[in-house]
C-alpha cells in the first residue's frame, strides 16, 4: 500500500492528483533517518508568482490541512526545535489558512508565538495579513526584494516596484515586526547605478 516514487519530488508531485487535505504528517522516523535536526514546515506548495530566478514552476498552489502543519509543527517541537520555519513560498498568501493553523496550534495548547518565521511577498502585505503576522509575532519574515532598482525588477520577474516594498517593509516595521530582506546581487544586468539603487 506504499507509493514509492524514485527521482526528485517534484516529479512524484508534478504526475499525480495530491489529496493534500489527507497527505499524511511526518513520522518520527522521518526525521530519525535524515540524522539531522528539522526546523522546517511545508503548509503550501507551489507560488503564483514567476520570478525569472526561481526553481519553481508549480504555478497552483495546493494547501496541506491546517491538521498535518500542526501535527509536524508539534512534531519539531517535541523533538526540541524552538523554532519552526514555516518554508512555503508564500505563508501569508491566504489571512483564513494563517488563522485556520494558528487556531489549530491553540486547541492543542502548542504556543506559536514568538517560536516561528516565515515568508511572505510585498504583494501579500495589507491589513488583513499585517494582523495575523503580528498574532504569530514571528522571529523574522523573509521578504525577497532582490533589488532596488525597477530595471532590474523587471529582469527579475518582480511584479512590484521599490517604492511599493519600501512602503510594506517600513509598514512591518512601524507595526514592531522583523524583516529579513533578500537581495539577489549580479543578476544578468545588473551594473553600478542599481546597485547603487539597491
Amino acid at each position: 500500500g506504499i507509493d514509492i516514487c524514485i527521482g526528485p519530488g517534484e516529479i512524484y508531485f508534478g504526475s499525480r492528483e495530491i489529496d493534500m487535505d489527507n497527505y499524511p504528517s511526518w513520522n518520527s522516523i522521518d526525521l530519525e533517518t535524515l540524522g539531522e535536526t528539522n526546523q522546517e514546515v511545508m503548509s503550501t506548495r507551489g507560488c503564483p508568482y514567476n520570478c525569472d530566478f526561481c526553481h519553481n514552476t508549480e504555478r497552483s498552489i495546493s494547501f496541506f490541512s491546517e491538521y498535518r502543519t500542526a501535527d509536524n509543527i508539534e512534531m519539531i517541537f517535541s523533538r526540541g526545535q524552538n523554532m519552526a520555519f514555516i518554508v512555503d513560498d508564500v505563508f501569508t498568501l491566504k489571512p483564513s489558512r494563517m488563522e485556520a493553523i494558528f487556531m489549530e496550534l491553540k486547541r492543542r495548547d502548542i504556543q506559536i508565538e514568538n517560536r516561528n518565521r516565515f515568508f511572505s511577498h510585498i504583494r501579500h502585505i495589507n491589513d488583513k495579513t499585517l494582523y495575523w503576522m503580528k498574532v504569530y509575532k514571528p522571529y523574522t519574515i523573509y521578504i525577497g526584494i532582490e533589488s532596488g532598482d525597477n530595471r532590474m525588477l523587471a529582469n527579475l520577474g518582480k511584479t512590484f516596484e521599490r517604492d511599493e516594498a519600501f512602503d510594506k517593509i517600513k509598514l512591518l516595521h512601524e507595526n514592531g515586526l522583523s524583516v529579513t530582506a533578500l537581495f539577489m546581487i549580479g543578476f544578468p544586468g545588473e551594473n553600478i547605478e542599481s546597485l547603487e539603487n539597491t
